[in-house]
């Protein structure tokens, strides 16, 4: 492998669904809220929270809306990728 090729390598990049979950993890974790009391500030079922962390689960922008309020951060927080050591559960 030559120096160039070396320096174009593609760079993994999570997905949204990830940067979601790890963020909604992270999130409530900082707050010390509960899925259940995330689900009730959001008005989203315990569950659906449960699938978005473990990103069984795609979600609307009005969901992530409501994810927003409920945790008292920006849309684009959300979606920040912290690297590895942001996985807070």
């Amino acid at each position: 492998m030559n120096k160039a090729s070396k320096l174009l390598k593609p760079l993994k990049q999570k997905s949204a669904r990830e940067l979601l979950a790890v963020n909604v993890r992270m999130h409530r974790a900082r707050l010390g809220m509960t899925k259940e009391e995330l689900a009730n500030v959001a008005g989203i079922d315990r569950g659906y929270i449960g699938q978005i962390e473990s990103e069984a689960r795609s979600v609307s922008v009005n969901i992530i809306d409501r994810l927003a309020l409920g945790l008292q951060v920006s849309v684009a927080q959300l979606f920040i990728d912290h690297g590895k050591d942001s996985d807070a559960t």
